[in-house]
């Protein structure tokens, strides 16, 4: 990689860092799911840092890490999973039409 391109580069890293320490994202009120890769995690949940900005929080741990999720095989579980949260969600929200 040329210098002129690295530094660039490194400098767009840089000003992402610096904005990521300063935002301070809205509370969310909704519902949030998140889809943890079992062999990622160091220690706890990683739900825990999501319940500051949404009270409603749904873990799914599914098999594989970071990479290997949207992978074969572990992206058909991950697909399938998602495919149960959207056919709940639509669920709910006939009832709610219902009321």
């Amino acid at each position: 990689m040329q210098y002129d391109v690295f530094r660039r580069l490194f400098r767009v890293y840089v000003a992402n860092l610096l904005l990521l320490d300063e935002y301070a994202p809205p509370r969310f009120e909704g519902r949030l799911t998140l889809y943890e890769a079992k062999y990622q995690r160091t220690s706890g949940s990683a739900a825990e840092p999501w319940r500051a900005v949404a009270g409603d929080v749904d873990a799914i741990e599914l098999p594989g890490n970071h990479l290997t999720i949207m992978r074969e095989p572990y992206v058909r579980v991950l697909a399938a999973t998602i495919a149960e949260a959207l056919v709940r969600t639509a669920g709910r929200a006939a009832e709610l039409q219902n009321i």
